[in-house]
């Protein structure tokens, strides 16, 4: 009788080692693909916002040329 519970024990400790490496291995590669997937967004929303900063950039200095050459016409009279 003592060999089937050893034995029994022994296959229940090894079936729950088995479960938690498991677990382990599914919880490390979805952490992995939550970092890939924040990183992934976080710099897509850095390319968002150069982006918009430089059309910003781009509309200043399409102001500053018309009120620069506004100025000119104005001081060529």
């Amino acid at each position: 009788m003592r060999i089937i519970e050893n034995r029994h024990n022994q296959n229940r400790k090894r079936l729950h080692k088995n479960i938690v490496k498991k677990n382990n291995r599914e919880r490390n590669n979805y952490i992995s693909s939550l970092e890939k997937y924040l990183s992934k967004k976080q710099e897509e929303s850095m390319i968002k916002k150069e982006k918009a900063f430089q059309k910003y950039q781009s509309f200043v200095s399409k102001i500053l040329i018309m009120i620069n050459n506004i100025l000119l016409y104005i001081f060529k009279f």
